[in-house]
């Protein structure tokens, strides 16, 4: 049986918090990283026009079924080398120009993300929107 999702007006209100609303034939509520990572990788290898990431931490090193190995252990960045290669497939990414105090407990730096994607068709930005030192989160 195929349950109906209502969201409040207030959250999505076309023109104003959200481009547009459309029906959806299923939808997902993605609990962990793992199911997370797995789901967005058979998307990514399903896409034929774009993908566009975007997200507050994004590191190319990040591996997409870290339990395995092979091709299954490939890495998010080494993913979008490849799959950006397609043609016709526009790969982008939008990641935050993450301060430096946030960044050195992590261990990446996200400007190096961006010499990650030099010199390929990944078009990867750093947002440095906010002030120094701000934070933000979806």
């Amino acid at each position: 049986m195929l349950e109906t999702l209502t969201l409040p007006p207030a959250l999505a209100c076309p023109g104003e918090t959200c481009w547009r609303r459309v029906p959806a034939r299923r939808v997902a509520v993605l609990l962990d990283s793992a199911a997370y990572f797995a789901a967005a990788r058979a998307t990514m290898l399903r896409a034929r026009h774009s993908i566009l990431l975007l997200g507050w931490d994004f590191d190319p090193r990040t591996r997409l079924l870290p339990d395995r190995d092979g091709a299954e252990g490939e890495t998010i960045g080494g993913l979008l080398l490849r799959l950006a290669e397609r043609p016709g497939l526009e790969v982008r990414v939008l990641a935050w120009a993450m301060a430096l105090p946030m960044a050195i407990p992590r261990g990446f730096y996200p400007w190096r993300a961006r010499s990650f994607f030099r010199g390929s068709r990944v078009q990867f930005r750093l947002d440095h929107s906010l002030p120094f030192g701000a934070c933000h989160h979806q």
